[in-house]
């Protein structure tokens, strides 16, 4: 006879799993870990990625094109006509 396990984890341990980005629209998409903000926004031309921390901090600043993204962490997705001072993710 086979032994079967069956676990059931919540929603905030998944989350806690996983990268969330949230668009726009409010949509919500996670990522499995690894995961760079240029692979999250490769989809999604003159977008960029941002944290909620860094719009408080500093306001709205693009994380970096090779950035390492963080399991349990919450990005958004955000157009580039969003940002000030014409700032581009590559800078």
């Amino acid at each position: 006879m086979g032994t079967c396990f069956s676990s059931k984890r919540s929603k905030a341990e998944i989350a806690s799993e996983t990268i969330r980005v949230v668009h726009m629209d409010g949509s919500l998409q996670d990522y499995e870990d690894p995961a760079t903000v240029d692979q999250v926004i490769t989809n999604f031309p003159m977008h960029y990625l941002c944290t909620p921390v860094e719009i408080f901090q500093s306001g709205l600043v693009p994380l970096q094109l090779n950035h390492q993204l963080k399991t349990g962490q919450i990005y958004f997705v955000l157009p580039n006509t969003t940002l000030k001072f014409n700032t581009s993710p590559d800078e």
